[in-house]
């Protein structure tokens, strides 16, 4: 059990932290020392845990300006400014033949990567025994991986108390033999039981994961990094890169026209790539980025958008591909609507950390 530090007029532990305020340049990362510890990240920051199946930092907690208490042990807890790095990529295609698992080396920002070989789970779960008496639909839960892997994951559909059906939500990635399926009662229901489900493997010697390690060097040249498979004796295999862009400005392509009083601008989608994926696993992919509009207050020359006198507000979170995102002037009746791009990068942040 960790070391519990501070109390009532006792300070922080300064030999391991040092101030209660932290900066956090884009691509810096801060461990929460050993203790149980109040956080308020800043709004570009994220307080992460450490993922024991898949090897990887999950965000989780509150949103940014809501403080959490951790109870850290030194190394299962940090706060990530994740601007202007990757934070996943969509497996694009499993490619074939490999027989150990690739090498994986982007085109920028030295983030590391890691190939998940195994196999994934069919989506289609066979319901063996359907059970009686459900009065709820029962939590499914399938073993997980070796790690690293990625856990599959889904949920069952009862009709007149039996199940009937399973959805697979996440395939998975990494399994070496078809993962066993509990049927776990929901806790309201008492009278329900019996149903049992059996999983199927897909095709062996593809990738079927591949996650994001380290995030690596901020990139700001707006640009996503590509990433190359070598080695593991197969062929083929792609992936497509999902970044942690803010949005730091925005150009005028056309002005427009009638615009007057406060003009705010605004994004429009989430940024993150929508190509299709070899295997369903959104879990390993785009929850790994906390998607967030970005709010610029517009300059006006006249009637006119200008780019000179704007003032960023809030940069947000989008994905990868900024040719999915628009940005849209609201607040004010335009004869004619102005058409803008965004300028994306990273943002400097803060952390605020207090012993609990």
């Amino acid at each position: 059990m960790p070391n519990r530090y501070g109390g009532v007029g006792i300070s922080l532990p300064l030999n391991q932290i040092g101030s209660n305020q932290i900066s956090l340049q884009a691509g810096q990362v801060f461990i929460v020392p050993p203790g149980y510890f109040n956080l308020t990240p800043g709004p570009y920051s994220s307080v992460q845990t450490l993922d024991p199946v898949m090897g990887i930092w999950r965000p989780v907690g509150a949103a940014p300006g809501m403080w959490m208490q951790v109870d850290s042990d030194g190394s299962n807890y940090r706060v990530a400014n994740q601007t202007s790095c990757p934070v996943g990529a969509l497996l694009t295609q499993a490619g074939a033949g490999y027989t150990s698992a690739p090498t994986i080396t982007p085109s920028a920002g030295n983030s590391k990567w890691v190939a998940i070989m195994g196999a994934a789970i069919s989506t289609t779960v066979s319901v063996v025994t359907a059970g009686s008496n459900y009065v709820y639909a029962p939590q499914v839960l399938i073993a997980p991986p070796p790690s690293p892997g990625i856990p599959a994951t889904g949920y069952a559909t009862i009709s007149a108390g039996a199940v009937t059906s399973i959805t697979i939500l996440n395939q998975g990635a990494g399994y070496l033999t078809a993962p066993s399926v509990t049927l776990l009662n929901d806790p309201r229901d008492t009278v329900g039981g019996g149903a049992t489900a059996t999983t199927t493997l897909s095709t062996l010697q593809t990738v079927t994961g591949v996650i994001c390690t380290d995030h690596g060097f901020p990139i700001t040249s707006g640009t996503v990094p590509t990433l190359s498979f070598a080695g593991g004796g197969g062929a083929s295999a792609a992936a497509t890169v999902i970044m942690d862009w803010t949005v730091t400005s925005y150009a005028v392509t056309n002005g427009g026209t009638g615009y007057t009083g406060t003009v705010e601008i605004v994004t429009q989608g989430t940024g993150i790539p929508t190509t299709a994926t070899a295997y369903t696993n959104p879990n390993s992919q785009a929850s790994f980025l906390r998607t967030r509009p970005a709010s610029i207050t517009g300059a006006l020359s006249g009637t006119v958008i200008t780019a000179t006198g704007q003032t960023l507000i809030d940069g947000g979170h989008i994905g990868g591909i900024t040719s999915n995102i628009s940005a849209l002037a609201i607040g004010a009746t335009a004869l004619t609507v102005a058409t803008l791009t965004l300028g994306v990068g990273g943002q400097n942040d803060f952390l605020w950390i207090q012993q609990g």
